[in-house]
């Protein structure tokens, strides 16, 4: 890197550069004289004696799942019969493991004996090789790895493509100083993070908190308050309690020729325009055929209701035909339901009522939502329940998004140093003889 790299990635308090006739010393090698490549399996899932045994078996879900680099267990293991019928051997502890499809580069390190299912590879360490220096190499060079991916369904990183990979390999004394000293300096970066992480987490409980008790209890005090007919939840006795079938309509128009704007449903957001949102999902070629939502409208994410996907659309737009989308019959304020149907209360409602075997496919269907009760506050009380908490969560957003930020700026600074340490443009043996 140029002598840029403290102002590029704000690195003024780590070491100084390598010398360049340092870097020169180090080995640039095929990653096949580094390790030893084992591909992974699946074996049959119509054979229950290959499953749920006690042999660790990681896919790409399980490394996408870790907190840290540590693999310790999987979602599901696998039996010594299992193993022996995919043909494979279990790769000892200390080997890394590295995802090479959907999504490629996830890694971690192995703390058990383990196998892997064929979206992973493992790469067993040979003499010379420091593996926590290795991994945060292989980290560093994701990118890299998911350009080498190939394919049309999705992309594959082929062992050919990854045993040739070039690999930095400086002399062992080396690789462990700066594995320790990333260890040292990534620690700080995360537990900054892991701090502002969990602020930003008591903000957001303060703001569902807040959401919870204005939308259901007003801003006048309860009082004697009446039961809403979901838990124990109660609403002041001034207001309405009505079946959601005598607030709202099914609305199933559809869009002719697909043109409108497209409109995404989030658990987190609410209704929002899906081109704000960065959104990876598959996208339809066509959207003819999606349903009509106007601005007012109550959508309703069917298949993620049960975390609270729902909200009212801010404008015109069309949503996917798998949603559903509902129109108010009465005269009222509109985003107070956009607030109302996100609160604890309303979500478990929508969990309780929604139908299906597993979690991941429950459904919430109109007849089950629309026998849900709703409060009806009269019209001033929700304009005034609106403005204030527009007024309250925009300042709690305001605390929030500066932590925001700041962690992606902390992240890039961490992905930086990984960089600089691993490929030489820091001497880490500098910082380690100033702590000695």
């Amino acid at each position: 890197m140029t002598g840029s790299l403290e102002r590029q990635f704000a690195l003024r308090d780590a070491p100084g550069r390598a010398d360049d006739s340092e870097n020169t010393k180090w080995g640039h090698v095929p990653l096949r004289r580094c390790f030893r490549i084992v591909s992974g399996s699946t074996p049959s899932s119509a054979e229950p004696k290959y499953w749920d045994g006690e042999i660790t078996w990681v896919t790409p879900e399980d490394l996408g799942r870790l907190s840290g680099r540590g693999i310790s267990a999987s979602e599901r293991g696998i039996t010594a019969a299992g193993v022996a019928s995919i043909g494979n051997r279990e790769v000892p502890a200390g080997s890394l493991v590295l995802s090479t499809r959907a999504p490629i580069g996830h890694v971690g390190v192995a703390n058990v004996s383990l196998c892997t299912n064929q979206g992973c590879k493992s790469l067993v360490p040979l003499p010379g090789i420091d593996v926590q220096y290795a991994y945060y190499q292989l980290l560093a060079r994701r990118p890299e790895l998911e350009r080498l991916g190939t394919g049309t369904t999705f992309a594959e990183l082929g062992r050919d493509q990854l045993a040739s990979l070039r690999f930095w390999r400086p002399e062992v004394q080396t690789q462990h100083a700066i594995a320790d000293f990333l260890d040292r300096e990534t620690e700080k970066i995360d537990t900054l993070v892991a701090k502002k992480q969990r602020l930003i987490e008591l903000l957001n409980e303060k703001r569902s908190a807040l959401v919870e008790r204005v939308a259901l209890g007003g801003l006048r005090g309860r009082g004697a308050g009446k039961s809403l007919g979901i838990g124990r939840a109660t609403v002041p006795s001034t207001w309405a309690v009505r079946r959601a079938r005598y607030v709202m309509r099914e609305r199933d128009e559809r869009s002719s020729d697909g043109a409108e704007d497209l409109l995404t449903v989030s658990h987190i957001t609410g209704v929002t325009l899906r081109s704000e949102k960065q959104v990876s999902m598959f996208e339809a070629e066509s959207n003819e055929g999606y349903k009509v939502c106007r601005t007012g409208d109550l959508a309703v994410n069917t298949m993620w209701a049960f975390m609270g996907a729902a909200g009212v659309a801010p404008c015109n737009g069309i949503v996917s035909p798998s949603y559903n989308v509902y129109r108010f019959l009465v005269q009222g304020e509109p985003r107070y339901y956009d607030y109302l149907v996100r609160t604890s209360t309303y979500v478990s409602e929508f969990a309780s009522r929604s139908k299906g075997i597993w979690r991941s496919r429950l459904r919430l269907y109109p007849a089950q939502l629309l026998d849900i009760a709703l409060p009806v506050p009269p019209l001033r009380e929700q304009e005034e329940i609106v403005r204030y908490l527009d007024k309250q969560t925009s300042a709690i957003d305001g605390l929030i998004e500066p932590c925001r930020r700041s962690i992606e700026l902390l992240k890039e600074r961490r992905s930086a140093l990984v960089t600089a340490a691993v490929s030489g443009q820091i001497d880490v043996r500098k910082y380690t003889m100033g702590m000695s």
